[in-house]
């Protein structure tokens, strides 16, 4: 074999390897893919809920805390939803034309705590998301919180956090 031939046949392994790499990637970021656990035997109230067209079966909220004299503050909600987590932010005193990256980090909002998931950016004071797996399977994963970053265009920080025990 030629050196160009093994060069060319390493570098379509390293382009294989790094395609793979890309792909697989997302699917490792979320522990509830790997992490099934059987149904809880503890009864949990269930309702109806059109506007998400599915049953949810439990709910949790937590409210945002004022960080730095932001002012901004809101709600946060958890609910289950066939199977997934439906996460909604809804926040007040945001800017209209700003994008606030949400994400939920291991730990207290008072931690430095790793992102554990990325949500969408808050626009318009809320955003929705699903986490695959349920409710029960996330609190696992407690204590969490649930940071809002200032805009792209300003400094690092935080604007508000909300802690989910």
């Amino acid at each position: 074999m030629t050196r160009r031939k093994i060069i060319l046949i390493c570098g379509l392994i390293l382009i294989a390897l790094v395609m793979l790499f890309v792909i697989l990637v997302p699917f490792k970021k979320n522990n509830f893919l790997t992490n099934k656990t059987s149904p809880t035997s503890t009864p949990v109230p269930t309702y109806v809920d059109k506007s998400l067209g599915g049953t949810v079966v439990a709910q949790t909220e937590s409210s945002f805390k004022d960080i730095a004299n932001s002012k901004v503050t809101g709600r946060t909600t958890f609910k289950e939803v066939d199977g997934n987590v439906f996460v909604t932010v809804v926040l007040t005193n945001v800017s209209k034309d700003a994008e606030y990256p949400a994400y939920i980090h291991k730990g207290t909002c008072r931690e430095e705590g790793d992102i554990k998931y990325s949500l969408s950016p808050v626009v318009d004071g809320k955003t929705e998301n699903y986490i695959s797996g349920t409710l029960e399977q996330f609190k696992k994963d407690f204590p969490l919180s649930v940071k809002i970053h200032k805009p792209a265009y300003e400094r690092d920080g935080f604007v508000t956090c909300a802690d989910l025990k």
